[in-house]
């Protein structure tokens, strides 16, 4: 936690970087699904193989999410920040010059580090700035990433759809990092602070609930269905479907437009529902549409646009349901399941690359719609049970 002690103008300062990073995350994490095609395509490499580079991508952004969790308790958000948007440049510049397939998944792992302590760094820094109307900010702050990613399809897909390398798309986005770098060097950061110990829970406590292990596994199947559509989705268009760069682009640009919208209301139906029974609905309803968009005719191509409304509200409103849930220690609970998650979002992603080999693209769009379909069933036994604090 942090202490802020600093005046209004650096407040709004230290909001222009959140909105900033966030934008900057949204837009270089979902840029990966809109190039797969082509660096299959200059590598000659399977999909088993992108599922590797998609894995040790994720490797790096989980090792950064840990590490910078404890850093920034001890050396300070601005140093967090910093080293995440040093790492996310070196990256960026590397694309275009380290060769073989090998050597962008390596660059995808340093990319990996600086998202992973923009992803810590972003949430601390809000959870402290946004003293008023905190939840309405947070959200706000939270559908900043939807822009990016929004943008990061289109953005992508204008570049190789001219012949320009995809590798260009990422160096392009250097101009926004430097920027952001100069405003966090001359911004005071709030200062940090230890937690009491009351507010800690061990791992072992943890482990041992099972009411902490479903609702982590629940939140790892929306990561998967999330980053699963985001990554897949060009990929299965243009070859399962035929569709050209430009076309193919423009559904994943419109999946996160409504990804962005349902975000920004989601959470005002949420309140007033309930979680759990948002929830329900919500991936239900996600299920459905994208298995729609699977199996029926080109007509209906915009319903995987569409699944991005509904998966929109799915992991803030499982941090929302932890926070509720467990008054002490929220924390604890919350890295144990976003990092516990993450794990599980990285091992399916390399699953999903396999099936696809396997079975055909198709079968690997499939993979996710049933992603969908279990979390809709665990999260019935999950509203049906008496929620206990640990």
């Amino acid at each position: 936690m942090m202490n802020v002690k600093i005046n209004d103008y650096k407040v709004k300062l230290l909001i222009i970087i959140a909105y900033m990073s966030m934008i900057t995350f949204g837009l270089l994490e979902t840029l990966k699904g809109a190039v797969i095609p082509s660096i299959r395509g200059e590598f000659l490499v399977d999909y088993g193989q992108i599922g590797q580079m998609l894995f040790i991508a994720l490797l790096g952004f989980l090792i950064s999410v840990f590490i910078a969790g404890m850093a920034s308790e001890k050396y300070g958000l601005k140093r967090v920040f910093l080293f995440g948007i040093i790492m996310i440049i070196i990256s960026t510049i590397l694309f275009s010059f380290i060769p073989g397939f090998y050597g962008v998944t390596f660059v995808y792992f340093l990319l990996g580090l600086g998202l992973g302590c923009i992803e810590i760094g972003v949430n601390a820094l809000g959870g402290e700035i946004f003293v008023k109307n905190k939840a309405m900010m947070m959200n706000l702050m939270h559908l900043f990433f939807g822009v990016g990613a929004m943008i990061a399809p289109k953005y992508a897909g204008l570049f190789i759809s001219k012949g320009v390398s995809w590798k260009y798309s990422y160096l392009a986005t250097i101009v926004l990092t430097i920027f952001l770098l100069t405003i966090v060097l001359f911004t005071k950061f709030p200062k940090p602070k230890t937690e009491g110990k009351n507010q800690k829970i061990s791992f072992r406590v943890l482990a041992k609930s099972s009411k902490v292990w479903l609702i982590t596994i629940i939140l790892g199947l929306f990561i998967t269905m999330e980053s699963g559509i985001a990554n897949w989705l060009i990929n299965y268009l243009q070859v399962a479907r035929s569709l050209d760069v430009i076309s193919s682009t423009n559904y994943l640009t419109w999946f996160f437009g409504l990804f962005t919208f349902g975000r920004l209301i989601g959470g005002f139906f949420a309140d007033k529902i309930g979680f759990t029974k948002i929830l329900i609905a919500y991936t239900l309803a996600a299920s459905i549409s994208l298995i729609g968009g699977i199996f029926l005719g080109d007509n209906f191509l915009v319903l995987f646009s569409l699944t991005g409304f509904f998966i929109s509200i799915m992991f803030p409103t499982m941090m929302a349901l932890i926070m509720t849930e467990y008054k002490n220690g929220v924390g604890a609970v919350m890295g144990f399941a976003i990092t516990v998650s993450g794990i599980f979002n990285m091992v399916s992603g390399w699953l999903i690359g396999n099936i696809n080999d396997i079975f055909g693209v198709t079968g690997g769009i499939v993979a996710i719609a049933t992603v969908g379909i279990t979390a809709f069933i665990l999260i019935i036994i999950l509203h049906k049970q008496t929620l206990q604090i640990v």
